[in-house]
C-alpha cells in the first residue's frame, strides 16, 4: 500500500483479510465498520469542498490526513452545525488518525498533532444527548416507568 491509494482502494484494502501483504489487516473489518469510514470519509470530503477546496484535491490518502486539510474541514463542519462540535467530528478525527497512522505512515510529529486535534474534538458522553431527550418526551413518562409493574403484576391464564 503506497502513500498515493485513493479513499475508495483503502476501504477495500481494510475491507479484506491480506496476511501475505506488508501492511495489510489480518481480519477484514465488519461491514459496519466499512460503511462508517466511508460515511466519515464523505461527511469530511463534502465539506471541505464546501469550506473552499477543489475536489481533484483528494486523490490520495496523503492528501486527506495533511493537518492543514484536517483542520480545515473539521472548522467547515463546525460552521455547518452553528459552530458547535458534532458528534461525528470525534469518529472523523480518530478515523484519519488510524489512516495516518497505519497507511499513509506520517511523520511521529505529524501523528501527534493529528491526536491532538483528535482530543480537542472529542465531547465527553456525560447523560443522554438532547436527541435523545427529545424522543423520549414524546412519551407519557408515567405509562412508560409502570409498563415493567403492568406486566409482571399482570394475571396469568389457568393459575
Amino acid at each position: 500500500m503506497t502513500k498515493r491509494c485513493v479513499p475508495g482502494t483503502y476501504l477495500h484494502h481494510v475491507g479484506q483479510p491480506s496476511r501475505f501483504l506488508e501492511n495489510g489487516p489480518p481480519k477484514a473489518l465488519k461491514p459496519v465498520s466499512l460503511r462508517n469510514i466511508e460515511a466519515h470519509l464523505r461527511q469530511f470530503l463534502d465539506a471541505s469542498v464546501q469550506g473552499g477546496r477543489a475536489p481533484e484535491e483528494f486523490a490520495a490518502l496523503a492528501d486527506l490526513v495533511r493537518l492543514t486539510t484536517v483542520r480545515e474541514g473539521l472548522t467547515q463542519l463546525f460552521r455547518q452545525h452553528g459552530g458547535r462540535v458534532p458528534t461525528s467530528a470525534q469518529n472523523i478525527s480518530g478515523t484519519w488518525t488510524a489512516i495516518a497512522k497505519y497507511h499513509v505512515k506520517i511523520e511521529p510529529e505529524e501523528l501527534e498533532e493529528l491526536r491532538g486535534i483528535n482530543k480537542h474534538v472529542a465531547r465527553p458522553t456525560i447523560g443522554m444527548t438532547d436527541k435523545n431527550i427529545s424522543r423520549l418526551n414524546q412519551f407519557d413518562t408515567h405509562r412508560a416507568w409502570s409498563l415493567p409493574c403492568r406486566r409482571v403484576c399482570r394475571p396469568v391464564a389457568g393459575a
